[in-house]
């Protein structure tokens, strides 16, 4: 270093600043104070986004898994398959849910639902089922959401062989109420080649109670167990009634901002 040169000397100086403010205080600037319900109303809050998660999980079946969703019977998750000449591929995105009527003890089919053999049969004008295929998944709905879905139903038999699919809406541990979606008679006689398929199509249904719904989707034969149908599921939601562009809080926000109530709760016990 010449002696024209000015030595500089630098140094870190470490400042700590505390702010304190409790619930009730004023401000930074003589602002208002916090209120003091102002804990209490964040865990509401907090609540309300924690049921409103609460719908349906993979209704789209994009994760490649039935997971969460239960069953009973061959359930596959499936991006197309041929049938003959013709093709079904998945209504959107890769994957869709196909269910096909299997060897299965029908009582655990329909005491799943909480119905018996007689109810389930009534769905399709009293035709006797054999056993088939059930999935089903639980949600926490408001009154007026909607239930939407698509499907497509293949069949190869013919009458009086009236195979059938169909959904049942379930309100807490009532039995389900079913509906039938399609049926050999419902979609026409077979080609010359190949089954009979009746394309996606999109039903719309609403739920008139607030409270746990478990939507379920099953396909079964008639008479005899032969020719299985296939169901094929695909775009599963429920839909508030606030009207489209509503949005749902992630579940991570509850987990984001819940000790930050327990916090607030804290403090103002403290200093009451």
């Amino acid at each position: 270093m010449s002696r024209g040169d000015i030595p500089i000397v630098s140094q870190r100086i470490a400042i700590k600043s505390t702010v304190q403010w409790r619930v009730g205080d004023k401000g930074p600037g003589g602002s208002e104070p916090m209120p003091r319900t102002f804990p209490k109303l964040l865990v509401c809050l907090l609540l309300a986004s924690s049921l409103a998660t609460a719908s349906l999980l993979n209704g789209g079946f994009e994760s490649g898994s039935s997971s969460p969703w239960e069953k009973i019977g061959y359930v596959s998750i499936s991006t197309s398959l041929s049938y003959g000449a013709r093709e079904v591929l998945a209504d959107s995105g890769e994957y869709a849910m196909r269910l096909t009527a299997s060897r299965y003890p029908l009582s655990d089919f329909v005491s799943q639902m909480s119905i018996d053999t007689d109810t389930l049969s009534a769905s399709n004008g009293g035709v006797a089922p054999v056993p088939g295929a059930l999935i089903w998944q639980s949600a926490v709905v408001t009154a007026g959401d909607t239930l939407e879905f698509r499907w497509n139903f293949v069949s190869e038999d013919e009458l009086p062989y009236d195979d059938w699919a169909f959904y049942g809406v379930q309100f807490e541990s009532n039995a389900t109420q079913l509906t039938r979606i399609a049926s050999v008679a419902t979609v026409g006689p077979l080609p010359e080649v190949g089954p009979v398929i009746s394309g996606w199509t999109t039903h719309r249904v609403t739920l008139p109670q607030s409270g746990t719904y478990t939507i379920y989707f099953g396909v079964v034969n008639a008479l005899i167990y032969s020719s299985s149908p296939d169901l094929w599921i695909d775009n599963v939601s429920i839909e508030s009634d606030t009207g489209p562009g509503s949005e749902v809080p992630e579940p991570a926000t509850f987990v984001l901002l819940a000790p930050l109530a327990i916090a607030l709760i804290l403090r103002q016990r403290r200093a009451s």
